[in-house]
């Protein structure tokens, strides 16, 4: 016996089982996928038929947002305070602009970053709260499984026109999620689709960055500069490339990088890189700048009042992102204009008792302002220098996560090919040159849509889970346990069990950090022998930083949660479980076999906090 299993629960404290029940993508072949790229500030679906994956995989199927507009919905939801009638993106927007009883509504707008924690994330579960607009709490699952409602309503809805079914059971779903999520996090959004109405077994996670990584492996993406960039002509790659996915979004900067492998699988040779370093972070100082400068009382009116002319600003800043110069263009006026109604200039200048607004604009503005913002055929007008002085932080962070990892494989004697930049930040010209420039040791390429890159893979991704066949986890994985007790081990430790003694709260690693994985790859199987001989018990589960912790109180060490069993059903007594692990796919998978019975339960994990 490796190890006795730690303090199993005696009572049946969760009536149910927490594994999920997995199916094998193999096993599976779906006539239609589903592809959601749930991002911060923009999300996006996609769909696919099996036969047009196997005939042209370029052929894809886009929710009418990004159909009619090139851009995706925003991330938002208006939600009753009774959780009914819900509505997502644009449409929830214009409804928030338009209530005459707010007081029964939630609203939240790109609030998907909010249950990103850190590195640590420990605590993000099923009671982990978003904070509405108006500063109310709302549980995550309900707000993202509200958000899922509408996107899965819209999603039926265009099948049933168009094939006159929902294809409810020949459908796999695919959403995506920040490599640097959680497992927590990840857990998170499979309960908010089961709340949605989408059967956990038609369903599969994917992390973005490995889901820009298949689109570009498997299509080729282009770089913008060729001339058939709008065919989506793929690039010369083969087995033995090794490229860096950076998927730079609003919220998040994601790494991580593939090598392609003789079979036109992709093999994940680093472990997933990155932080919240998105192209958010550039809006949010940008609209804080503009906020101080019109003041409390005019910027609320404007905000709060007139939702419809701030969403058309919001999209001004974004556009004077995406479209700013690396450097002022020679004899070429170099100014950032923003949307902004002439009445809430007016209403600006009169707070300031001005009556022209260039000099309300002085007066209320900082020294270091004057002269670099003032008005232009009714618009509010920056000097670009003021833009490009945000937009340098930005890219400042997202190189250092760049560079890191290429500094890594380096010193692993590990070339990479291209760096290939995804997401709805990388359209930016600025930050493109930006990289190009600072980077000159690597060819850094822009796939033509980058921004749809995810959204294609994820798509891709259902059809083939096993094109990504090897990953890198991030984390050390482990189980808490008693391990009989050697003079090695501290004496405060010591504790007696039956007579016999074992040290307590030891962490027993099933996997290291870094360490390569296969998607079929089990971990040696485990002995553990319960404290107690109950038909329920639990599991508890801890990752961790470091490469070998001896102890779950480390402080590299965080608790997941639980595996909770049911053997109610099982013959024998619960004398021995054998565990194992899978490690190779988006989400843990466990298999734990009930030794007097012989019987095994294997299901991807589901984390209950502690």
């Amino acid at each position: 016996m490796e190890a006795m299993a730690s303090d199993f629960i005696q009572d049946n404290c969760y009536p149910h089982n927490m594994f999920d029940h997995y199916v094998d993508d193999q096993a599976f072949e779906p006539y239609i996928v589903v592809g959601i790229d749930f991002g911060t500030a923009g999300t996006a679906f996609a769909i696919q038929l099996r036969t047009d994956y196997e005939n042209n995989k370029h052929e894809i199927y886009y929710d009418k947002y990004l159909s009619r507009n090139g851009r995706k919905n925003s991330t938002s939801l208006l939600i009753r305070k009774d959780n009914l009638m819900p509505y997502f993106g644009v449409e929830a927007e214009e409804k928030y602009r338009r209530l005459k009883d707010p007081d029964d509504w939630h609203f939240f707008r790109h609030f998907k970053m909010q249950i990103y924690r850190g590195r640590t994330q420990q605590d993000i579960d099923n009671e982990t709260l978003l904070t509405a607009e108006g500063g109310e709490k709302v549980p995550a699952v309900t707000v993202f499984a509200a958000s899922l409602i509408c996107i899965k309503r819209e999603v039926d809805e265009h099948l049933i026109d168009a094939y006159g079914s929902c294809l409810e059971k020949q459908k796999k779903w695919v959403i995506t999620v920040p490599a640097i999520w959680s497992d927590g996090a990840k857990t998170l959004m499979r309960s908010a689709a089961e709340k949605a109405g989408i059967e956990s077994k038609y369903l599969s996670i994917a992390l973005e960055p490995e889901a820009g990584a298949i689109y570009y492996a498997v299509t080729g993406a282009n770089p913008p500069n060729d001339p058939n960039r709008k065919n989506d002509f793929p690039v010369h790659i083969g087995p033995g490339s090794t490229f860096m996915v950076v998927d730079i979004g609003a919220g998040t900067v994601d790494i991580t990088t593939m090598t392609i492998m003789k079979n036109g699988n992709i093999k994940q040779i680093h472990e997933s890189d990155g932080g919240p370093a998105g192209g958010e972070n550039v809006d949010r100082k940008f609209i804080a700048l503009v906020a101080k400068l019109l003041g409390e009382k005019t910027w609320r009116k404007f905000a709060k009042e007139s939702s419809r002319k701030y969403a058309q600003f919001r999209e001004s800043v974004e556009a004077a992102k995406k479209d700013l110069k690396p450097t002022k263009p020679d004899g070429e006026i170099d100014d950032v204009l923003l949307d902004i109604p002439e009445e809430i200039l007016r209403d600006f200048a009169r707070e300031q008792k001005e009556t022209d607004l260039a000099s309300a604009i002085r007066k209320a503005g900082e020294e270091r302002m004057i002269g670099c913002v003032g008005i232009e055929d009714g618009q509010l007008c920056f000097k670009a220098d003021i833009l490009r002085r945000l937009m340098d932080k930005s890219v400042e962070e997202i190189l250092t996560f760049i560079k890191d990892v290429i500094i890594s494989e380096t010193n692993l004697r590990k070339n990479i090919h291209a760096v290939v930049l995804v997401g709805g930040f990388a359209l930016s010209d600025f930050l493109y040159k930006s990289i190009q420039r600072e980077i000159k040791s690597v060819t850094i390429l822009r796939p033509w849509s980058c921004d749809k890159a995810v959204l294609r893979g994820a798509v891709l991704f259902g059809h083939n889970e096993r094109i990504l066949s090897v990953r890198i986890p991030r984390l050390t994985y482990g189980i808490k346990s008693f391990k009989p007790f050697k003079s090695i081990y501290p004496l405060e430790r010591k504790v007696i069990i039956d007579g016999k003694a074992y040290v307590k709260d030891y962490f027993s690693k099933h996997v290291t950090r870094g360490q390569e994985v296969h998607i079929d790859e089990w971990t040696t199987p485990r002995e553990y022998k319960p404290q107690c001989n109950s038909e329920n018990t639990s599991i508890f589960i801890y990752s961790s930083n470091a490469d070998s912790p001896t102890y779950i109180d480390e402080d590299s060490c965080k608790s997941i949660g639980q595996l909770v069993l049911d053997f109610t059903r099982k013959k024998g007594k619960l004398n021995l479980l054998e565990v194992s692990f899978n490690f190779g796919h988006t989400e843990l998978l466990a298999k734990v076999t009930h030794q007097s019975s012989g019987v095994s339960a294997v299901g991807s994990m589901r984390f209950q906090s502690i």
